[in-house]
C-alpha cells in the first residue's frame, strides 16, 4: 500500500511540510527580538497584525486554508462531505467524536457537502466573528 493509499497519513505528512515552511517563514516576521524562537507575546502581535492586514491575512491564512481543503478532497470535485471532514479531523488527531453534528453546523446550506468557498468563508468567521454563534467557530470542532 503506498502512500496515496492511505490518505489521511498523506494529508498529515504533506500538511506537516507545509506548516514547516510556513513556520520558518512566520519565524523571520514574529521573531521580533531575534532569538531564533517565538514567545506567546510574539505571537499574539503578529496574530494581530495578519488579523487586521487584509493582504497577510490572504497570503497565509486563507492560502494555508485554500491548501488544506485541496488535500482533503479526495475525489478533487471541490466539495467536503462528511466523510473528508472525518478524515481531516482523524489526520490532525482532533478525534472529535461529534462530526456529524459539527459537519451539519459547517454545512450551513444543508447541500450535504461544503465547497472551498464556503470553507474559506467558515474560515474568515472563526478568525474575524465577534459573534460567538458563528458556524465558522466550529470549523476545528468544539472548543
Amino acid at each position: 500500500m503506498t502512500l496515496l493509499h492511505r490518505p489521511s497519513l498523506f494529508i498529515l505528512l504533506f500538511w506537516l511540510r507545509y506548516c514547516q515552511k510556513h513556520w520558518n517563514e512566520l519565524k523571520k516576521i514574529a521573531d521580533s527580538d531575534g532569538n531564533d524562537e517565538v514567545s506567546l507575546d510574539e505571537w499574539y502581535k503578529y496574530s494581530e497584525n495578519i488579523i487586521n492586514d487584509q493582504k497577510q491575512f490572504d497570503q497565509y491564512v486563507i492560502d494555508s486554508t485554500s491548501r488544506l481543503v485541496e488535500l482533503i478532497d479526495s475525489d478533487n470535485d471541490g466539495k467536503l462531505t462528511l466523510e473528508n471532514y472525518k478524515r481531516f479531523f482523524t489526520a490532525y488527531g482532533l478525534g472529535a467524536s461529534e462530526e456529524e453534528a459539527i459537519f451539519k453546523k459547517l454545512d450551513t446550506n444543508g447541500d450535504g457537502f461544503v465547497t472551498k468557498d464556503e470553507v474559506l468563508k467558515l474560515v474568515r468567521e472563526f478568525y474575524l466573528s465577534q459573534d460567538e454563534n458563528s458556524p465558522g467557530n466550529w470549523i476545528l470542532g468544539k472548543f
